[in-house]
């Protein structure tokens, strides 16, 4: 939102395409940020089942895997993450979620 701070702001359009992301969307960071500033743009809850694994356990498989090595291996396999993670393998609570949702 910083690109929409300045003296010379540029359109919507422009904001989108070097974000990748549609015009609608740079539109209600801009409309929340204007009325809540950086609280506005904090993510807001979603619909839906809530997550069954915490921003904290999925930072910590990302950071594992990206700054570990597993014992004999060249790289964790999702069943030696989940181990090491005391994860299940599979499912909404599963070292693979964790990381799919990491890294996205």
């Amino acid at each position: 939102m910083l690109a929409c701070a300045g003296i010379h702001v540029p359109p919507i359009v422009v904001v989108a395409r070097e974000l990748g992301v549609t015009a609608d969307t740079v539109r209600k960071w801009r409309r929340r940020f204007l009325a809540e500033r950086l609280d506005g743009l904090v993510d807001e809850p979603r619909p839906g089942r809530p997550p069954t694994i915490s921003v904290d356990q999925v930072e910590a498989v990302v950071v594992t895997t990206l700054e570990e090595i597993p014992k004999n291996a060249t790289h964790w396999s999702r069943k030696a993450m989940a181990e090491h993670s005391g994860l299940s393998t599979f499912g909404p609570g599963s070292a693979r979620a964790a990381a799919r949702g990491g890294w996205r």
